[in-house]
């Protein structure tokens, strides 16, 4: 087992595979212990020659798949040939204070730069991300990985266009990353500098908060999602419904937003105009719903833009600008049709089902679920005029013994009844929804039989398949292996290339979760009972206050410094305000959301 720390064995292999390092030699924990300061001081200069020099730490518990432990150890930068002994020892000191002994230690003598520009990449967000997040600034880059300044930022989709920035030129930084990603085989933690126009790698790390199943998962995005296009997917109701659908489930649902299928006939009946659109996106056999495309078909001219850190439809488009303020007038000015309402209680009451062929089951389905959207579809705009909200309708009773709790048609989970047993009076919407469920579920019950009944593997074939008996088995066969492949993985919406705003006022997350506290400085830490730290600056020495705090707030920093790093390791939740953001008072009661970098202030008496 080497005694080199991964630090120094990083640095190893990067110059091994033709990476520009500076200069650098290492010194293992059995040097450090049997040669003298003055020998390792000799050696290093004899052999680098450098003018200036900078001695890090490389311990044996830095720089691991779990921990980083990044900025926890003394650095020297900037040390004339003469002073090379002196800034040794006060980096073993440091070692020696911090773990008894050099057992565990080994150090990095290396020709220190004098860069016109210092930076950092994680190659993915450290949030779990897809983005490419690079910070630089001008000099060297301790006061960037140190916290004392607020560096400039950029995110990059690393399957659309570079970021085009002038100066510094960011092309080699940013193809190099993913080479040196692909070398250690995990999204890495890069700290680069650029010296008379050539860029160096000074040191490189394991994201510690990206598991190798999440860096899988995120390369299967890359391959997967679109190119050279802005997109927005996410997790609707429709997706929660169907979340992993097969292909009959998605040809099913294809069916009910066809033209003239249930959805746009209901739309049709309240005068608004439907487009069907391509909106169904499956990705690692999850369900998402590209949120443009869908809007298209109500709102031709609208589309998701960024709006204060949150996706927003507003008018962007000139297609369709009639067809969307017609649709917007009518969606304002709504009508409920009670009559059709009260069909509902009419097909609910007409049980058992009749035996009946696939062909005609299915038509029946349509048929009942246009009437099932029609409640939705009320109950949905209902606040609009709230007397409707109530119909006078008797209480809806469906047979018992119901299989399945969603849409879905792999759905075989045992039927669960939601609210009250009772019948309300007058009927509510809510009661309608619960019963248009019911017969969702009573009717796909009978799809599914009647298609296992055809084929074993039906949740795999199309519904003409089915009907015409074409359903191929190899086909069949490629269509099952790659929905079982997609189990792997488990994404979170919203999927998107468009980069996350903020909310414009200089607020950043740098370590998500969401906590409530009292605002305090180092010395009221164990004052109160929930104390979210304020400081100036994220110094890595803030870290040994994590144990005492719930969360913390900076004035200045980076996503990428050294105490962001550890916060994330540690889950304390932590926003830099920056400098638009008024900073709130000592001993305020807040709540921060490090994803977001948002703070809200507490009302204690509205909580007491």
């Amino acid at each position: 087992m080497s005694s080199l720390g991964p630090k120094a064995l990083h640095l190893q292999t990067l110059t091994q595979a033709g990476f520009p390092v500076p200069a650098f030699i290492c010194f293992d924990a059995e040097a450090l212990q049997t040669l003298p300061i003055s020998e390792i001081a000799s050696q290093a200069h004899s052999q680098l020659k450098a003018a200036s020099y900078a001695v890090r730490s490389a311990a044996l518990t830095e720089d691991t798949g779990n921990s980083s432990m990044a900025g926890q150890f003394h650095t020297e930068l900037e040390i004339a040939p003469e002073k090379l002994e002196d800034a040794i020892n006060l980096v073993l000191s440091d070692a020696r204070t911090k773990f008894g002994d050099l057992k565990q230690f080994s150090i990095i003598i290396q020709t220190c730069l004098t860069p016109e520009w210092s930076g950092v990449i994680f190659t993915r967000h450290p949030s779990g991300k897809r983005q490419t997040v690079i910070e630089y600034a001008n000099g060297l880059g301790e006061a960037l990985v140190s916290g004392t300044l607020k560096p400039q930022r950029q995110e990059w989709f690393r399957t659309e266009a570079k970021p085009s920035i002038s100066e510094p030129d960011l092309t080699t930084a940013l193809d190099q990353s993913l080479n040196i990603e692909k070398l250690f085989g995990h999204p890495q933690d890069i700290e680069w500098a650029i010296q008379n126009g050539v860029w160096y790698v000074l040191q490189s790390r394991p994201i510690t908060t990206i598991s190798k199943q999440d860096a899988l998962a995120l390369n299967y995005l890359d391959a997967h999602l679109p190119t050279g296009e802005e997109f927005l997917f996410e997790q609707t109701e429709l997706s929660e419904i169907a979340q992993r659908p097969g292909t009959l489930m998605l040809d099913l649902l294809k069916r009910i937003y066809q033209h003239d299928g249930p959805i746009y006939n209901v739309y049709k009946s309240f005068g608004l105009t439907y487009q069907e659109t391509d909106f169904l996106r499956v990705i690692g056999n999850q369900l998402f719903i590209d949120r443009n495309a869908e809007l298209h078909g109500l709102l031709p001219s609208y589309e998701y833009k960024q709006k204060n850190g949150i996706p927003t439809p507003q008018p962007v488009r000139g297609e369709g600008v009639i067809t969307s303020m017609k649709n917007l007038w009518r969606l304002n000015h709504l009508k409920f049709p009670k009559a059709e309402l009260k069909e509902v209680e009419l097909e609910a009451e007409n049980h058992p089902l009749p035996q009946t062929d696939l062909a005609t089951a299915l038509t029946e389905f349509m048929r009942v679920y246009e009437l099932i959207f029609t409640v939705n579809f009320c109950a949905q705009h209902s606040k609009i005029h709230t007397s409707s909200t109530q119909v006078e309708q008797p209480f809806i009773q469906l047979e018992e013994n119901l299989i399945g709790n969603s849409l879905d048609l792999g759905d075989a989970t045992p039927f669960v009844e939601r609210g009250s047993s009772s019948k309300p009076d007058p009927v509510t919407f809510e009661w309608l929804r619960e019963s248009g469920r019911k017969l969702t579920v009573r009717h796909i019950g009978r799809l599914r039989r009647l298609v296992l009944a055809i084929n074993q593997d039906a949740l795999h074939c199309t519904f003409d398949e089915l009907l015409t008996g074409t359903a191929d088995t190899s086909t069949i066969n490629i269509r099952r292996e790659a929905y079982e492949a997609g189990k792997q993985f488990t994404f979170h919406g919203p999927l998107t290339n468009i980069p996350d705003a903020g909310s414009g006022k200089g607020r950043l997350g740098i370590s998500p979760g969401c906590v409530e506290g009292i605002l305090v400085d180092v010395n009221g830490i164990d004052s109160v009972k929930d104390p979210i730290l304020y400081t100036d600056l994220l110094t890595p020495d803030l870290a040994q206050h994590f144990p005492r705090i719930k969360g913390l707030v900076s004035n200045q920093g980076g996503l990428l410094s050294h105490l962001a790093i550890l916060a994330r390791e540690h889950h304390i939740p932590s926003i830099v305000l920056g400098d638009m953001t008024a900073k709130p008072a000592l001993g305020a009661s807040l709540k921060i959301d490090g994803s977001t970098g948002e703070y809200s202030l507490i009302d204690i008496d509205k909580n007491a």
